[in-house]
């Protein structure tokens, strides 16, 4: 004889906070360049990491390039938006928002105001677009999490 018990389950909604902003920039320059044009105009010193493997929703992996800088109070990322030409696939880091090339994500204070730093990126020669990126909004904001 089969008994059913009431038992009452209790699920846990364990959400990451996303403590950064995100902007979004088109460019045709290559992303060494990019990191180049932005050390000089912005005075910090993107450097080289290594190559991040981000598993993505539909369980492929890409490999996205990284540039980092930190400073006390700020931790900057220039990452690519296309995978680097040895992934197998031509998956994006954000594939919503394949209208951008590269996506810039601070953590701490850099400027004071995100209207600020908008202008200062557009600002950069080789930079067309620059936007400030809401992440909750974004469906593979998950590809943030390092």
């Amino acid at each position: 004889m089969n008994k059913i018990v009431n038992m009452k389950v209790t699920h846990f909604d364990i959400g990451f906070e996303y403590e950064f902003d995100l902007f979004g920039i088109s460019s045709s320059l290559r992303d060494y360049k990019l990191a180049w044009m932005l050390n000089n105009d912005l005075k910090i010193d993107l450097e080289r990491s290594k190559d991040h493997c981000i598993e993505l929703n539909n369980g492929k992996q890409i490999l996205v390039p990284i540039f980092n800088y930190k400073e006390n109070s700020c931790a900057i990322k220039l990452l690519s938006n296309r995978p680097l030409s040895e992934s197998v696939n031509s998956d994006y880091l954000v594939p919503e928002m394949k209208h951008f090339d590269y996506f810039l994500l601070i953590e701490g204070i850099f400027l004071n105001e995100e209207v600020e730093f908008v202008g200062a990126l557009r600002q950069v020669k080789g930079i067309e677009y620059a936007a400030n990126i809401k992440i909750e909004t974004l469906k593979s904001k998950e590809n943030f999490i390092f």
